[in-house]
């Protein structure tokens, strides 16, 4: 499935895109009935790039925790 909500906007941007390129009929009733036809769409990764993925967004978040942490020490330390 399309996960998270840029994903979803972003597939819908590339068939609207298509759509209006090709004139595609069928292009054309996936957005017409989207609601229906989004949760048929499955997003495809190859299993190393997710990994990567969600260990850079685990580095990320980490990153992100430690700097309110360390300027409270910081602080309490003066």
């Amino acid at each position: 499935y399309v996960w998270t909500e840029e994903d979803r906007s972003i597939l819908k941007n590339l068939i609207e895109k298509h759509y209006k390129y090709t004139n595609s009929t069928r292009a054309k009733s996936i957005l017409d009935d989207w609601a229906n036809s989004f949760p048929l769409f499955v997003k495809v990764m190859p299993i190393e790039y997710k990994r990567v993925l969600e260990r850079m967004k685990m580095d990320e978040r980490r990153d992100n925790e430690a700097i309110p942490a360390t300027e409270e020490v910081y602080i309490l330390d003066k």
